[in-house]
């Protein structure tokens, strides 16, 4: 579809330019057929110079030579505007200077092939090896930077990422694939695709089933004196079968640093009909937070699976209409082990802090496209969405001495409710080099007052090759069934919790010279109602114990928590890309880099937000020297000065991790003499050996322990692959 787009512009362009000037305008058709065509900002195919929002898109190609292999990678690598952040359980990701640490990615939505991937219960998504996202079937990403509410609804804050699969003529026959980081991981995968026809109407399939498996590395964690036993007036216990000796690591973990995830994604085409099919299962360690250390035990496990069944229909020349209806499974378990009475009360026992949930959606959505004079010049879009949710959580606490509830469990989270939602789109194209764009949508849910997210766009095609984008755009984030509805033993349901909501002003310079691509812009955006994760005073806590909202006995040191719309956060910067290719394209080159400031406000003052870099980017180049042979790329990936994620601690100062800089080589090809065989191998380096994330019990500073520790990066690794396609 995708070449077929580009091919259409491109005759255009020869059909409509004097026979004169073709000649001397060779720069403008090259400039053409390198232009991106995205369909996630406006839910219609557009050149990305175009859209209304800043777009960009990640091709196969790109994904292949640049040595990526998880969203996360192809995010940090090759985006503009957006990157992540490792925290050793599922990692996170920000974008434009702002990064809000423990989300799980529900600022983001994330698509694939335009069903929701954000699961029912908490909002949230994962860009690493658990997305569970086939990549050798991936055709492009589409990222859409800035908010993006006005067609999708809820989550897309920072914006919106669209994996495009495959179509089965560039995924034909079968496939397997083998590739391992050395010596921690491994991913086999097997894959086909095929055509084919049914009563005149013309089908494909594509599918893929992988599996991913990682044992560490395994990090060595300084030793951290927790003091103390509140409890039993002992050191406290940091491991279930070790005595009070009140040091928390002070060796290697070797247990707790793993995950797996089977994944598989099926699609179907015939016609003008898609069946879409995608399941998932990410377990994984979480082994840096304050409980027992090295415990294999403390992880998460999330099962998701997606279904997806859409049609579209020409009416006429005028009109089309599409329908899509999905459904949504999710599945969580979480288990947090702690031996330290603190946090285990008694003092003499190991506690598993258990939480579990589990949510459903299924939904229907209708989109009519009205091409008034049938020219694209004058098109409105009107859509309904309609959602019906069913949502379950529980939180057990679980002695694993002899399996008993030192106190009763939390009531627990059993609710169902839908949602309804109707949106407007209208793109005019007023003259040749200038094109309108405006819109709005309303959210209904049963939880607040319903809330309307208008965008408003304008491109002018200033000169010849540039474009200047200005727009105004809006999106919120409903707060999870999880955050409003439901408690644990340590956290206290929520009141009153509103949708977080932001506002953004865009300006976008984009100029092209043949094959390559230059993009200027600023941004201001204002976050207010943010959902935080709040600490209650003592006074707060012996009041909700009072009143029944926690069965937690009270004591010093036991910190109760409660979901809360609390800061707001300014946000302002600049954007800067230039990207392209030569030589025929044999040498494709890129560079992107984000200056922003990101500050939160709240009743304690301004701060800097934790863990958001205020300089980050990426460059790249790669060349194939001759036809048929080697691919040689190196890419590197830049984050400046981060202020740590102290959560509820406190240092000072605040502590920073020095700016990261990660250089990748990759070398890919085909296998000489082995018709169907390909390679990759590649090394990746990062030259700071920590991040952002205090670990560990202890977060404020003690006589004992004055500075903090941070978390360790595995700085160097080795991957290597083969894939046969027969």
């Amino acid at each position: 579809m995708r070449a077929m787009h580009k091919t259409f512009l491109a005759a255009a362009l020869v059909c409509f330019v004097p026979r004169s000037v073709r000649a001397q305008d060779t720069s403008a058709l090259e400039g053409v057929l390198n232009e991106a065509i995205v369909s996630s900002a406006s839910k219609s195919s557009e050149g990305a110079s175009s859209a209304p929002a800043l777009a960009t898109s990640l091709t196969a190609e790109d994904l292949r030579r640049y040595g990526i292999r998880t969203l996360a990678e192809a995010i940090d690598f090759l985006s503009l505007a957006v990157s992540t952040s490792d925290n050793l359980g599922g990692g996170e990701v920000g974008a434009r200077g702002v990064l809000l640490t423990g989300d799980r990615g529900s600022h983001f939505l994330l698509l694939v092939d335009g069903f929701v991937v954000n699961d029912p219960l908490r909002g949230s998504t994962t860009f690493g090896p658990g997305a569970g996202i086939p990549f050798e079937l991936i055709d492009h990403i589409e990222i859409v930077v800035g908010p993006g509410s006005v067609l999708y609804g809820s989550n897309a804050m920072f914006g919106i990422v669209n994996v495009i699969t495959k179509q089965a003529k560039d995924y034909k026959g079968g496939r397997v694939i083998v590739e391992a980081e050395l010596p921690t991981s491994v991913r086999a995968a097997a894959g086909a695709g095929a055509s084919f026809e049914i009563f005149g109407q013309p089908g494909q399939v594509t599918t893929q089933l992988e599996y991913y498996k990682k044992e560490g590395p395994d990090f060595f964690f300084d030793a951290q004196n927790t003091g103390t036993d509140r409890f039993t007036g002992q050191p406290g216990r940091n491991t279930r079968e070790g005595g009070p000796t009140g040091i928390w690591g002070g060796a290697r973990a070797t247990q707790s640093l793993y995950a797996d995830s089977p994944s598989g994604l099926f699609r179907v085409v015939l016609g003008n009909t898609e069946l879409h099919l995608r399941a998932s299962r990410y377990r994984h360690a979480t082994p840096t937070g304050p409980g027992n250390f090295d415990d294999s035990g403390t992880r998460d496990s999330e099962t998701r699976a997606e279904l997806g069944l859409g049609h579209r229909l020409a009416v006429s020349t005028l009109l089309d209409v599409s329908a899509r209806m999905y459904a949504n499974y999710f599945q969580t378990r979480s288990d947090f082990i702690a031996s330290r009475g603190e946090l285990c009360p008694f003092g003499n026992i190991t506690c598993d802090y258990v939480n579990e949930g589990r949510a459903t959606w299924l939904g229907l959505e209708l989109q009519t496209n009205w091409d008034w004079f049938r020219n694209k010049r004058f098109v409105t879009t009107v859509g309904v969405d309609a959602r019906h949710s069913h949502v379950r959580a529980s939180s057990d606490t679980v002695s694993l001495q002899d399996d008993s509830r030192p106190y009763p469990a939390s009531p627990g989270l059993d609710r169902a409710g839908a949602i309804l939602a109707g949106y407007a789109q209208q793109t005019w194209v007023l003259a040749s080099s200038f094109k309108l764009s405006g819109g709005a949508r309303v959210d209904s849910d049963p939880r607040f007052d319903p809330v309307m997210s208008p965008r408003v766009a304008a491109i002018w095609d200033a000169w010849s090759g540039g474009v200047v984008k200005l727009a105004y755009s809006t999106a919120f984030r409903a707060p999870s069934w999880d955050e409003t509805d439901n408690s644990t033993a340590r956290r206290i349901q929520a009141e009153g919790l509103q949708p977080e909501r932001v506002r953004s002003v865009d300006v976008n310079i984009q100029h092209h010279f043949g094959a390559h691509r230059l993009t200027l812009g600023g941004f201001y955006s204002h976050w207010d109602s943010m959902v935080e994760l709040s600490p209650l005073t003592d006074a707060e806590a012996i009041s909700a114990i009072r009143n029944g909202k926690t069965q937690v006995p009270f004591t010093p040191g036991i910190q109760l928590v409660q979901y809360r719309n609390t800061t707001a956060v300014q946000n302002y910067g600049i954007n800067t890309g230039f990207e392209g290719a030569m030589a025929s394209n044999r040498i494709a080159y890129g560079f992107n880099v984000t200056g922003a400031i990101a500050e939160r406000s709240g009743a304690d003052g301004t701060t800097r937000l934790p863990v958001a870099p205020r300089l980050f980017g990426n460059a790249r180049v790669a060349a194939t020297p001759w036809e048929e042979g080697p691919t040689i790329a190196l890419a590197s990936h830049l984050l400046g000065p981060r202020p740590a994620d102290l959560s509820y601690g406190h240092f000072s100062p605040t502590p920073f991790a020095s700016t990261q800089l990660q250089l990748r080589l990759t070398v890919s090809g085909p296998v000489p003499l082995v018709r169907g065989l390909s390679y990759r191998a590649l090394a990746n380096y990062a030259f700071a050996d920590r991040g952002p994330y205090v670990v560990g019990p202890v977060t404020n500073e003690t006589p004992a322990q004055p500075l903090p520790q941070l978390i360790p990066v595995d700085r160097f690794r080795t991957t290597v692959g083969l894939a046969y396609e027969f």
